[in-house]
């Protein structure tokens, strides 16, 4: 498994609990994931409601910029395209799922250990079963190191 070397700070946005940086890279590689393997189906689960309705509305955006990628978003394949926050994904299964941390350290340098619903009652529950879903391979897109 490699790692994802990024360039732009990642800072986890207390106010609208995102994590901006993070978005924009889980949208590259949407776009690329296109690009490689256009026969593969994608999903995206972020762990948070707020990170999902971000990385939504840049995958949105994009796609105004570029509309030749079209064709993949299209809801009546067998299985579609989606962004999904971790509670939502249950039998949705695709070749690659694509997750979204959000989780990091603050504008003041601070990480908090509130990871959403994974600390919650059942969460590693849903976060097994989100990981089963991925049929090829799971890529991770974390702005937390060791």
């Amino acid at each position: 498994m490699g790692r994802i070397h990024q360039q732009r700070p990642t800072i986890f946005d207390r106010k609208t609990k995102t994590n901006r940086a993070e978005a924009e890279k889980i949208v590259d590689m949407v776009f690329e994931h296109i690009e490689k393997y256009p026969e593969r189906s994608l999903g995206v689960v972020a762990f948070s409601v707020a990170q999902q309705s971000l990385i939504d509305k840049l995958i949105s955006k994009r796609r105004q910029q570029d509309p030749s990628k079209d064709s993949f978003f299209k809801s009546d394949k067998v299985e579609p395209f989606f962004v999904k926050n971790l509670e939502a994904v249950q039998g949705d299964e695709r070749d690659t799922n694509i997750f979204s941390i959000a989780y990091a350290k603050d504008s003041q340098g601070r990480l908090l250990l509130n990871f959403g619903p994974i600390n919650r009652e059942g969460g590693e529950r849903r976060l097994n079963v989100a990981v089963t879903r991925a049929k090829y391979n799971v890529k991770l897109v974390s702005s937390m190191h060791y």
